[in-house]
């Protein structure tokens, strides 16, 4: 019995001695050429490994990141330039070969990969420059004249604008609403789902992960990266907007724009939670009554959800849409109760269940927009 509740682990070691490795007769598995052994050698293009490093795993890291090596730093700086810019200095990300694309800015992408091998390989280091930048904080609005020309904004012309990934927009809105949780490491966590799902795609329910027990407090707030993932049953929300399912490394996510994504950030439970939450900041924020602030608190969320102020011609159609909206829930306060009632999040303060709803509602809505969804 004891020697049963050990858990147990894999550990990966090398053999004490190095299996011979043959070229293949034509590719064939089954076919190796006696005569023809090959060491344990990197590509004759790039330089030899050190001649103090180990001829296993180890030796090949030391390779990898040696100063000497052009092509480790030159693909971390390519693929964090297009995490922040949509499309990198080498477009072809997943590939630096003779099938790839010449990088757009040959100079530059060398300056970055030197800077940043000799940084440490200090990634944060690297995203302040870069966000910093002159060439990021520019505007993105296109001009017709340089759209002709360029426009794929290869020579960067104007800022970026692309949808956000599937962490950074649950995040984005966890962060409008107040309740993100900043901390920094620690396990995973299990936020909202729907019911059930694992359930469906486990054999054995006694299993760890045979059935889905979602976390509370703190733990449901934490960013998107955090999110217990379960192969055979990824994360619904990451898996609508288009997160990969990580059975093999993807570089490049594809963008779809579905009905479903609407659906999720309308009546799933989180943004639901969201939105409640967001309306009582609003309320906690600016004090006053419900027509005095109306106004102001409308732009000081559209604000917190799109990253602009609106103008006020938008302010008034989301008054008024705000104002019906309050209309019907005053017909029905029961309504506006259970619409409050999603999440585990509750009001410090006893705020008035009518003018709150309403206003959650109105920034359900605003979450839903398209801007809310791309860095412009």
């Amino acid at each position: 019995m004891l020697k049963q509740a050990v858990a147990k682990c894999m550990v990966m070691e090398e053999k004490p001695g190095i299996t011979p490795t043959y070229v293949l007769d034509r590719g064939a598995y089954d076919q190796p050429l006696k005569d023809r052994p090959r060491p344990r050698v990197t590509p004759a293009v790039f330089m030899p490994m050190p001649s103090t490093a180990p001829s296993n795993r180890l030796g090949l890291a030391q390779w990898l990141v040696h100063d000497n090596h052009p092509l480790t730093a030159r693909v971390a700086v390519n693929r964090y330039w297009q995490l922040i810019f949509g499309r990198g200095l080498v477009n072809t990300t997943e590939d630096f070969g003779m099938q790839g694309e010449s990088p757009s800015h040959p100079e530059l992408l060398d300056t970055l990969a030197v800077e940043f091998r000799e940084s440490g390989w200090d990634v944060k280091a690297f995203m302040k420059r870069i966000v910093m930048s002159a060439t990021y904080r520019q505007a993105s609005a296109i001009r017709d004249d340089l759209a002709a020309v360029d426009p794929d904004n290869i020579l960067l012309w104007r800022a970026p604008r692309y949808r956000l990934q599937a962490e950074t927009i649950r995040d984005n809105a966890l962060a409008a609403s107040g309740l993100l949780v900043r901390t920094i490491g620690g396990p995973s966590t299990k936020p909202y789902q729907p019911p059930g799902l694992w359930r469906e795609k486990t054999m054995r329910a006694n299993m760890e992960t045979g059935v889905f027990r979602r976390d509370s407090g703190a733990a449901l707030y934490r960013r998107g990266m955090y999110t217990f993932w379960k192969q055979a049953a990824p994360p619904p929300q990451m898996e609508i907007f288009d997160a990969p399912s990580r059975e093999a490394c993807i570089v490049k996510r594809r963008v779809t724009n579905t009905p479903l994504q609407a659906l999720v950030v309308l009546n799933d439970e989180t943004y639901a939670e969201i939105a409640h939450a967001l309306a009582c900041r609003l309320f906690r924020e600016l004090d006053g009554s419900w027509e005095e602030q109306l106004r102001a608190r409308l732009a000081r969320g559209l604000r917190l959800i799109t990253g602009r102020t609106p103008a006020p011609s938008e302010l008034s159609t989301w008054e008024v849409f705000t104002k019906n909206n309050r209309a019907r829930f005053t017909d029905k306060p029961e309504d506006a109760e259970e619409f409050l009632k999603y999440g585990e999040f509750r009001p410090e303060r006893e705020d008035p269940t009518i003018d709150v709803a309403a206003l959650a509602f109105t920034m359900s809505a605003a979450l839903n927009l398209d801007e809310t969804f791309t860095r412009d």
